[in-house]
């Protein structure tokens, strides 16, 4: 018991040899320790690990990835759709508005050659300023 008091006066702990980390097993960081140093520093055993381990996030993020290339496919090809319908209703709405005006011209040319001039003047004063 005073060798523990003193551990605790003096915050520090004592050496452990081979045979006291054999019978007392600690914790090592998350790791548990078993007493084995040799089996802990396994250099053969941990590139296994870490073989297993690169091989397990590989497949982890190949899949992922796929999973993500195919969600984004399909959000392309919506959108797209989205955009070809919005494509052809523009280009419906443009025609119905150019046989409109086609018609308007038709119908009053000299107000049409009027206006055009018109702006043609408002135009190159815009241009002249700049």
């Amino acid at each position: 018991m005073a060798a523990r008091l003193t551990c605790l006066k003096s915050r520090t702990t004592p050496p452990i040899d081979a045979n006291q980390a054999r019978s007392h097993p600690r914790v090592l960081g998350l790791l548990p320790f078993n007493g084995d140093i040799e089996s802990m520093f396994n250099s053969d055993r941990m590139s296994e690990e870490l073989h297993a381990l690169k091989v397990d996030v590989t497949r982890l993020l190949s899949t992922a990835g796929e999973e993500m290339f195919e969600s984004s496919k399909d959000r392309a090809e919506a959108l797209a759709d989205q955009i070809r319908a919005a494509l052809t209703e523009l280009g419906e709405t443009v025609d119905e508005e150019q046989e409109q005006l086609q018609g308007l011209v038709a119908d009053r040319p000299i107000t049409s050659l009027a206006s055009a001039f018109a702006l043609g003047v408002v135009v190159g004063f815009m241009l002249r300023r700049h």
